[in-house]
């Protein structure tokens, strides 16, 4: 799974937390933090190991926006912190002003014809 999002501001990203050791294996964590360095570019939102990275507003041009989370791995007594970043970039969607007229043809239908003329 990528490391790095690209989005626009009126999209989202979702993503999913894993901890894993250098075998491989599952390690159960517990008390998830997210941040993101710039609330007013996205805001993060979690439910259990589940998140989703919602844009607000584009980043400054040539800016990178970090997510930061932190989770208290299950590793015996005590608080095993660790710690993981993601970088992102939130664009401007132009969609929303954009003006789109459409025209919609019906079906071809008979034209009203003139009575005929009387004998």
């Amino acid at each position: 799974m990528a490391k790095t999002a690209t989005f626009t501001h009126i999209q989202q990203v979702a993503f999913t937390l894993a901890l894993k050791d250098g075998l491989g294996r599952d390690i159960p964590f517990e008390d998830v933090q997210v941040s993101v360095d710039d609330p007013t570019v996205a805001v993060v939102e979690m439910n259990g190991n589940d998140g989703i990275l919602r844009g607000i507003a584009p980043s400054p041009e040539g800016v990178t926006n970090r997510l930061t989370v932190t989770v208290d791995a299950e590793m015996g007594e005590g608080v095993n912190t660790v710690t993981a970043m993601g970088e992102f970039q939130v664009r401007l969607d132009d969609r929303p002003g954009a003006k789109i007229l459409a025209i919609d043809f019906g079906p071809a239908t008979d034209q009203a014809q003139p009575a005929p003329p009387a004998p």
